[in-house]
Protein backbone atom coordinates (compact mmCIF):
# COMPACT_ATOMS: atom_id res chain seq x y z
CA UNK A 1 0.00 0.00 0.00
CA UNK A 2 0.96 3.28 -0.19
CA UNK A 3 2.49 4.50 3.01
CA UNK A 4 0.44 7.86 2.65
CA UNK A 5 -2.49 5.78 3.27
CA UNK A 6 -1.47 2.77 5.14
CA UNK A 7 0.83 4.31 8.10
CA UNK A 8 -2.46 6.35 9.04
CA UNK A 9 -4.78 2.55 8.71
CA UNK A 10 -2.25 0.80 10.54
CA UNK A 11 -2.53 3.74 13.34
CA UNK A 12 -6.14 2.87 13.49
CA UNK A 13 -6.16 -0.59 13.16
CA UNK A 14 -3.53 -0.09 16.47
CA UNK A 15 -6.08 2.17 18.16
CA UNK A 16 -9.13 -0.15 17.67
CA UNK A 17 -7.07 -2.87 19.02
CA UNK A 18 -6.41 -1.02 22.10
CA UNK A 19 -9.80 -0.23 22.66
CA UNK A 20 -11.32 -3.28 21.47
CA UNK A 21 -13.04 -1.92 18.68
CA UNK A 22 -14.22 -4.41 16.02
CA UNK A 23 -11.85 -3.87 13.17
CA UNK A 24 -12.67 -1.38 10.50
CA UNK A 25 -14.77 0.15 12.31
CA UNK A 26 -14.08 3.82 13.43
CA UNK A 27 -10.80 6.37 13.08
CA UNK A 28 -8.96 7.12 15.95
CA UNK A 29 -8.88 10.57 17.04
CA UNK A 30 -6.92 13.46 15.55
CA UNK A 31 -4.94 14.23 18.83
CA UNK A 32 -3.80 10.11 19.29
CA UNK A 33 -2.94 9.87 15.84
CA UNK A 34 -1.03 13.11 15.86
CA UNK A 35 0.56 11.87 19.13
CA UNK A 36 1.44 8.04 17.64
CA UNK A 37 2.14 9.54 14.07
CA UNK A 38 5.21 12.78 15.79
CA UNK A 39 6.77 9.38 17.82
CA UNK A 40 6.37 6.34 14.78
CA UNK A 41 6.58 8.21 11.58
CA UNK A 42 9.80 8.12 10.84
CA UNK A 43 10.26 4.15 12.54
CA UNK A 44 7.15 3.18 9.92
CA UNK A 45 8.58 5.11 6.99
CA UNK A 46 12.13 2.89 7.58
CA UNK A 47 10.42 0.13 7.99
CA UNK A 48 8.45 0.49 4.79
CA UNK A 49 11.59 1.23 2.51
CA UNK A 50 13.46 -1.88 4.20
CA UNK A 51 10.11 -3.90 2.71
CA UNK A 52 10.35 -2.14 -0.77
CA UNK A 53 14.26 -2.59 -1.00
CA UNK A 54 13.94 -6.54 0.27
CA UNK A 55 11.53 -6.96 -2.75
CA UNK A 56 13.22 -4.72 -5.34
CA UNK A 57 16.62 -6.51 -4.71
CA UNK A 58 15.27 -10.00 -5.27
CA UNK A 59 13.59 -9.79 -8.73
CA UNK A 60 15.11 -8.36 -11.84
CA UNK A 61 12.17 -5.69 -13.17
CA UNK A 62 11.09 -7.68 -15.71
CA UNK A 63 10.38 -10.09 -12.88
CA UNK A 64 8.30 -8.28 -10.71
CA UNK A 65 5.42 -6.35 -10.88
CA UNK A 66 4.54 -3.43 -8.59
CA UNK A 67 1.03 -2.38 -7.88
CA UNK A 68 -0.67 -0.59 -4.97
CA UNK A 69 -4.08 -1.57 -3.31
CA UNK A 70 -5.02 1.85 -3.61
CA UNK A 71 -4.50 1.34 -7.44
CA UNK A 72 -6.09 -2.17 -7.63
CA UNK A 73 -9.10 -1.52 -5.58
CA UNK A 74 -9.82 2.51 -7.50
CA UNK A 75 -13.02 2.51 -9.75
CA UNK A 76 -11.41 4.33 -12.21
CA UNK A 77 -8.16 2.29 -12.87
CA UNK A 78 -8.50 -0.96 -10.79
CA UNK A 79 -9.90 -2.77 -13.82
CA UNK A 80 -6.58 -2.16 -15.69
CA UNK A 81 -4.12 -2.48 -13.28
CA UNK A 82 -5.47 -5.96 -12.61
CA UNK A 83 -5.50 -6.81 -16.92
CA UNK A 84 -1.60 -5.98 -15.79
CA UNK A 85 -1.38 -8.35 -12.92
CA UNK A 86 -3.08 -10.86 -15.26
CA UNK A 87 -0.72 -10.79 -17.95
CA UNK A 88 2.14 -10.61 -15.95
CA UNK A 89 0.96 -13.96 -13.88
CA UNK A 90 0.28 -15.39 -17.20
CA UNK A 91 3.71 -15.53 -17.77
CA UNK A 92 4.81 -17.93 -15.21
CA UNK A 93 4.29 -21.51 -16.59
CA UNK A 94 1.43 -23.01 -15.54
CA UNK A 95 -0.55 -20.24 -15.04
CA UNK A 96 -3.13 -19.48 -17.60
CA UNK A 97 -5.30 -16.48 -16.98
CA UNK A 98 -8.90 -15.73 -17.52
CA UNK A 99 -9.37 -14.01 -21.28
CA UNK A 100 -8.22 -10.28 -20.78
CA UNK A 101 -11.38 -8.77 -21.89
CA UNK A 102 -13.36 -10.68 -18.72
CA UNK A 103 -10.65 -9.23 -16.52
CA UNK A 104 -12.57 -5.78 -15.56
CA UNK A 105 -16.13 -8.00 -14.80
CA UNK A 106 -14.49 -10.21 -12.66
CA UNK A 107 -12.75 -7.36 -10.69
CA UNK A 108 -15.97 -5.54 -10.33
CA UNK A 109 -17.62 -8.96 -9.28
CA UNK A 110 -14.38 -9.14 -6.54
CA UNK A 111 -13.26 -6.04 -5.86
CA UNK A 112 -15.87 -3.87 -6.06
CA UNK A 113 -19.35 -6.56 -5.79
CA UNK A 114 -20.85 -5.33 -8.48
CA UNK A 115 -23.64 -7.87 -10.17
CA UNK A 116 -21.22 -9.25 -13.21
CA UNK A 117 -22.88 -8.90 -16.58
CA UNK A 118 -23.57 -11.44 -18.83
CA UNK A 119 -23.01 -11.26 -22.68
CA UNK A 120 -26.57 -11.84 -24.30
CA UNK A 121 -27.54 -15.20 -25.01
CA UNK A 122 -28.38 -16.87 -28.54
CA UNK A 123 -31.42 -15.11 -29.91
Amino acid sequence: RNPLKSIPSFFNHIFEMRNHLPVHSQRAPVDEWVKWRDHYLDIEIDEYKKFMFYWMDRYTPENRLVITYEGLTDDLIGGEVTKSLARFLGEAEGVNPIAEESVPCVWGVVVKNKQPTLPPGPA
